[in-house]
Order: C-alpha cells, then sequence, then structure tokens
C-alpha cells in the first residue's frame, strides 16, 4: 500500500525539546524525549501534509517518519533530497563527535532557531554527561545561535581550516561549566516562550498529548 493510502503514519520526535504542530482540525504537542525514547503519534497522509505546510518540523527533522517509511514519504513530499538536507539527530550526534570542518560548514548553513536549539540541547546533554566538548566548537554553535536569534540567516562566521575544532587541547572546565550555565538559562527561556505560545495558539482543549515512550 502506498504511504498516501495509509491511517497509521508515524511521525517521532527523538529530540529533547517539546513541538507543537496543527493539522488544521487539531493541534498535537510532541513532548521531549525520555531516555532516547520518542514521542509519537500516528497520522493519515493529508494529516502530514498539513503539518508539513503549516510548520518547518519535518523539513528540518525535528519530528521524523519512522526508518522503514523515510524514503517513500520524503519524496512524496517532494524532499528528493532529504538525505543531505534534513538533520536527524543521529546527524547532530556525529557533527557534534566529528567537528570537522565540512560538519561544522552545516551548523553554519542552518537558517532555523529551532534546529540551532537541538544542537545546543545536546550539547548540554553530552556536558552534563561529561563528554567533553571543544569550548571553540561550542562557541562556534552559540555564535550561529546569535546569528539567527538577530535575523542573520547567512552566516557571517569564519572557520580556520589549520584549526582542529575537535581537541581536547581547547577544554577548558571551567569555561564549560560557565558556557553549561548560559546554556541551560537560554533553554528555559525557550521553553518558556514556547509553553506562552503554545498557551496562546491552542484551542478551547488542550493539545492531544501521546504516551511517550512508543516505537
Amino acid at each position: 500500500m502506498k504511504i498516501q493510502q495509509r491511517q497509521n503514519i508515524k511521525l517521532l520526535n527523538y529530540s529533547t525539546s517539546s513541538f507543537c504542530v496543527s493539522t488544521g482540525k487539531k493541534e498535537y504537542l510532541f513532548d521531549g524525549a525520555k531516555n532516547g525514547s520518542p514521542t509519537v503519534y500516528y497520522f493519515n497522509w493529508e494529516d502530514i501534509e498539513c503539518i508539513d505546510s503549516r510548520s518547518s518540523a519535518i523539513k528540518t527533522g525535528a519530528l521524523v517518519f519512522a526508518p522503514e517509511d523515510r524514503s517513500e514519504a520524503y519524496k512524496a513530499l517532494k524532499k528528493f533530497d532529504w538525505e543531505t538536507t534534513i538533520i536527524f539527530e543521529e546527524t547532530i550526534d556525529d557533527i557534534i563527535v566529528n567537528p570537522t570542518i565540512e560538519n561544522l560548514e552545516k551548523v553554519l548553513a542552518i537558517r532555523d532557531i529551532h534546529t540551532i536549539e537541538r544542537f545546543r540541547g545536546k550539547m548540554l546533554s553530552y556536558i552534563n554527561n561529561g563528554k567533553g566538548i571543544d569550548s571553540r566548537f561550542i562557541d562556534i554553535v552559540n555564535e550561529r545561535f546569535k546569528e539567527i536569534n538577530s535575523g542573520v540567516f547567512n552566516s557571517k562566521l569564519l572557520l580556520k581550516p589549520e584549526i582542529d575544532y575537535s581537541g581536547s587541547a581547547g577544554i577548558d572546565v571551567s569555561e564549560l561549566k560557565e558556557k553549561n550555565r548560559a546554556m541551560e538559562q537560554k533553554l528555559a527561556e525557550m521553553e518558556s516562550m514556547m509553553a506562552k505560545i503554545i498557551k496562546n495558539n491552542k484551542e478551547t482543549k488542550d493539545p492531544v498529548r501521546p504516551e511517550a515512550g512508543n516505537k
């Protein structure tokens, strides 16, 4: 059966951030993933198209299809280059663990605030779990966040090929802790803003909530 004919198409949120999307008929609140378990909803194709037209969540990889549906679903949405343009959670992990110049260019190419916040949230998780991240890499992500937040969608940041952004020499524990606190404050502010937006935009009853952890 073609995906356009199905009534049980999964959309999953593997990010720790929450997302609210609308089908035009109903709002759905995707809570953040817990311990790696995603939040899941099931939709028909008409609803998928409505969500995609009203939100950037599918376009950016904030919400994703099940692996077995990805190729067919993205092509049906005319996202033929999905494998190289959509930023999945595993893509973020790879960029953080392997901050090559090529991967860093992907960070500078990000144009929306939600995607760069996903990077910041993931870095915060790494730091809280004692995983070292080069402070220069953290600076790049945070500076790109500032650019996007200021409306600069084409980054003016310059990468230096001679610098090893993955080298442990750049790590300063006290600096990381300070950056950690700053990121936590920014994330808390973003969560507060998101909660206000959801509250102001929701209909007479609360958005539907799924049970987290369904796969």
